[in-house]
C-alpha cells in the first residue's frame, strides 16, 4: 500500500518577477501584430502595462523588474521618458531600459537614466534590433554601466527563433573582446 505523503508549499514572502516586458499601450499592440504577422504567434495575454502590473500585484507579485528595447533608432528617448514616469507611478517597479547606438543623444540618455536608482541597466534585444553584441558602437555604453555598476540584460538566446546576431558565438565573442564584462 502507498503511503501519502503532505508536502507544504510555502510561497516566499517576497515573490520577484525578472522577466516581464512593458510597454506603452500602443507599441504593444504593434508588437503583437507583429508576433503574428512575422511569426504566426498567438499571444494568449495580451495585457497591457496597467493590467500587468495589476496581475502580477493581486498574483502576490512583490517587485517587478521588466525590460523593454527600441527596435529602431529614433524611439529610445520616447521610451524612456516613459519608463521613468511609469517607474515614479508604482513601488517596487524597476526597469532594464531601452538602447539604440544609432540615436545621436545615445550616450548622454544613457548618463542620465542611469542615476535613477529604478533603473537597473538596458536591455539589448539582439534578435530584433539587429546588431552583434560586440558592435564597437556598444563598448562607450558597456564601459558606462559597469563604472556606475549598472547591467546590461541580453537577449542572445535562439528561441522561439535565432537570426546571425544571437547565440552562444556572438555572445562569447563579446566576452572574449572585453576583460571588464562578466555574464552570468
Amino acid at each position: 500500500m502507498r503511503k501519502a505523503v503532505l508536502i507544504m508549499v510555502t510561497i516566499p514572502r517576497k515573490i520577484i518577477d525578472f522577466h516581464v516586458h512593458l510597454f506603452p499601450d500602443k507599441l504593444f499592440d504593434a508588437i503583437w501584430d507583429s508576433f503574428v504577422k512575422n511569426y504566426n504567434w498567438n499571444i494568449i495575454h495580451r495585457y497591457y502595462y496597467k493590467e500587468c502590473i495589476a496581475r502580477l500585484k493581486q498574483g502576490g507579485v512583490d517587485i517587478i523588474v521588466y525590460s523593454n528595447y527600441a527596435h529602431r533608432a529614433g524611439i529610445a528617448e520616447g521610451l524612456n521618458q516613459w519608463n521613468v514616469d511609469i517607474l515614479e507611478e508604482y513601488d517596487g517597479l524597476y526597469c532594464f531600459a531601452a538602447y539604440h547606438p544609432d540615436d545621436a543623444n545615445a550616450l548622454e540618455m544613457a548618463e542620465r537614466l542611469l542615476d535613477n536608482p529604478k533603473i537597473l541597466g538596458f536591455k539589448l534585444q539582439l534578435l530584433v534590433q539587429n546588431f552583434y553584441p560586440f558592435d564597437a558602437r556598444l563598448f562607450p555604453l558597456y564601459e558606462m554601466v559597469i563604472k556606475k555598476n549598472k547591467h546590461i540584460l541580453f537577449h542572445t538566446g535562439t528561441g522561439p527563433v535565432g537570426n546571425k546576431y544571437v547565440g552562444f558565438e556572438p555572445f562569447m565573442t563579446l566576452l572574449d573582446k572585453s576583460a571588464a564584462l562578466r555574464g552570468i
